[in-house]
């Protein structure tokens, strides 16, 4: 009994244990699937980020591509600005067009502003502004390192630096017609000599004008106008005119300085001594001497006489004070006025001078000043010779002058007893225009009074006669 009891528990205990073996071996063999099912959902996801991935790579790239595409899209080429007329090429800058230049070519620039500094290292090569200073300004600087190089017709501004031009060992170089401003130097010397340098016709506006002139003998320095602060000329030892003449009387009387600005430096002693710029207009009745025209009349007192030096003189001239004489020492052959001269006193007298008007309105304005005497000049370059304006300047006498200019004696109306003889009349579009209230010295037909005491060339313009209200050309008899 006992023995069987015993057989069925044992029994019993083997059957559990074989029951929970299964169960065991069950959740073993589960527990592979989940694993594989993990995997499996791992890849997929895998996959699926690979994929998402990919999809933002690809379109990432495409977006990359388009805007490379976009950033490398070729930009409209720039406009061409400088051209060289021996090869009939043009280029977008202008150091471009001198560093493709061959010896004795030309260069144009159009009209603009450019920032670059150009090297010139070919010679013969000639650099200008295709409309002048005015219109074509470079900011940076010029260096001339060959020979028989030409720059013309700039505004260099230097932004404040070294310099505007350097000639560096540069023989026979040519600089003209141009404006230097904001810089140390206008043109500067280096190097080896720049023989036979040609610096004509500039203004400078800077610091030190011509400096280093050390490196600079036969140089050619004429009609340049010096408005510089510190210095106007740097004489060195080196330096020696083309004439050979004194290099200091030469720069004086070739060029042009402006009043109270900087003078001639001579170094050459090994001391810095000014120069100081010579009198070259003298009040003959107060016995003192002015370098400009425009001091010594603003000097004046009533009757004095003023004498100018023969030479060229840039200025605008207002006469104010009644009685003054204002005449050249040499005759309008030898003496140039740049600008004009407005009579705005009685008894004033202008004497023997070439004036050119530099193509603006007149050359002499008579503004309400009588007794005037205007005689023995050269009209020339401006719009009318003499005009009138404001109120009437009455007993004008106007003789022995010569016209080149457009229209010779404007606004006559306001010229009541008029005295014309003896003047010579070659302009363009009106020798004379008669207005109302022009009358002449001996009362008789004002026509016929032009006509019969001056001369008119054959083939210019002749007297015109507005009193009607109509322009009439009245013919040459």
């Amino acid at each position: 009994m006992v023995q069987k009891s015993f057989i069925r528990y044992f029994g019993l205990i083997v059957i559990i244990a074989v029951m929970f073996s299964m169960i065991v071996c069950s959740e073993t063999e589960k527990q592979p699937e989940d694993t594989t099912q993990q995997v499996t959902t791992t890849k997929q996801e895998t996959t699926t980020t690979k994929q998402e991935t990919t999809t933002k790579q690809e379109t990432t790239t495409k977006q990359e591509t388009t805007t490379k595409k976009e950033e490398t899209t070729a930009k409209p080429a720039a406009d061409p600005i400088a051209h060289n007329e021996n090869q009939k090429k043009s280029f977008a800058t202008i150091k471009e067009a001198v560093e493709a230049a061959k010896a004795g070519d030309t260069i144009v620039v159009d009209p603009g502003t450019y920032t670059e500094n150009i090297t010139m290292k070919v010679k013969g090569v000639t650099l200008k502004g295709d409309k002048g200073a005015a219109s074509t300004i470079l900011n940076g600087e010029i260096i001339v390192n060959a020979d028989n190089i030409t720059v013309e017709g700039f505004t260099i501004d230097g932004l404040n630096k070294d310099r505007c031009v350097q000639l560096n060992g540069a023989n026979k170089a040519t600089v003209k017609n141009n404006v230097f401003k904001n810089c140390l130097r206008g043109i500067q010397g280096a190097g080896a000599n720049s023989e036979s340098s040609i610096i004509t016709d500039n203004v400078f506006e800077t610091r030190y004008g011509i400096a280093s002139t050390n490196t600079m003998p036969k140089l050619t320095a004429t009609g340049n106008k010096f408005a510089c602060s510190d210095e106007a000329v740097g004489l060195g030892t080196g330096v020696s005119s083309v004439d050979g003449t004194d290099i200091i009387d030469y720069f004086y009387n070739n060029n042009v300085f402006a009043p109270g600005k900087a003078p001639v430096i001579d170094y050459r002693s090994g001391t810095a001594t000014p120069i100081a710029i010579p009198a070259k207009v003298h009040n003959e009745t107060q016995k003192t001497g002015y370098a400009s025209i425009q001091e010594a009349i603003e000097a004046a007192k009533e009757g004095d006489t003023i004498v100018v030096d023969s030479g060229t003189y840039t200025e605008n001239i207002t006469m104010k004070v009644k009685g003054v004489t204002l005449k050249t020492a040499e005759g309008a052959e030898k003496t140039l006025l740049n600008g004009e001269i407005i009579a705005n006193a009685d008894n004033i007298t202008v004497e023997g001078f070439t004036i050119d008007g530099l193509n603006k309105d007149r050359c002499v304005q008579l503004n309400g000043a009588n007794k005037v005497t205007v005689k023995n000049n050269v009209f020339k370059n401006c719009l009318r010779g003499i005009q009138g304006a404001g109120a009437n300047s009455e007993s004008s006498i106007i003789t022995d002058n010569v016209f080149e200019t457009r229209y010779g004696i404007a606004s006559t109306n306001t010229m009541p007893k008029l005295t014309a003889t003896g003047n010579k009349f070659a302009c363009s579009d009106e020798a004379v225009g008669l207005g109302t209230g022009v009358s002449v010295i001996d009362d008789s037909d004002v026509a016929a009074y032009f006509y019969k005491n001056n001369t008119f060339i054959d083939g210019k313009a002749p007297v015109i006669d507005y009193r009607s209200g109509t322009a009439t050309p009245v013919k040459k008899p």
